[in-house]
């Protein structure tokens, strides 16, 4: 991706097209509002953009990667390529953000912030699951896998691990 144009490019473009620019604060906001909405899902910057300036979103993207690498720096948010962590300024192509907390919520004890992203492989990057399930995850013959799937089933019936509400 290379540096994002800076703020004040964006914030022409916006008043040129006669819309209001949000500030870097409420792109701030928006950011870290999104993430923890999200929980362990991460969410693509233009969905952050997309909030603020539906219309002309992609005049923001600029701005929202700005801010989104100065959260960065100061570790409340992460960015991912690939599944992979990422330096936004370093990063070339697509990223994806993810709150720096969502590793330290306790999903036991508040189940319902916990989101399932794509695909399902989230749920092994957090506690309680990783510690729990993550060695009962791995496999390596079909039999293997069978007796994997019987033990995760016993722990779903013994456990409030998969229970909701």
């Amino acid at each position: 991706m290379g540096a994002p144009p800076p703020y004040d490019f964006a914030f022409a473009c916006l008043t040129a097209a006669r819309v209001r620019a949000p500030t870097k604060r409420e792109i701030r906001e928006v950011t870290l509002a999104s993430l923890a909405d999200r929980g362990t899902s991460t969410a693509c910057p233009s969905e952050v953009a997309r909030r603020l300036v539906p219309d002309d979103w992609r005049l923001l993207m600029g701005a929202v990667l700005s801010v989104a690498a100065s959260l960065q720096k100061k570790g409340l948010l992460d960015a991912y390529q690939r599944g992979r962590p990422v330096t936004i300024a370093e990063a070339h192509g697509p990223i994806r953000l993810r709150s720096a907390d969502a590793a330290a919520i306790d999903y036991r004890k508040h189940p319902e912030r916990y989101r399932i992203g794509r695909g399902e492989g989230g749920v092994l990057s957090v506690e309680p699951y990783k510690s729990e399930l993550l060695p009962l995850w791995k496999f390596a013959t079909y039999d293997c896998a069978r007796n994997k799937v019987k033990c995760l089933r016993l722990r779903a019936q013994h456990t409030s691990l998969f229970r909701t509400r």
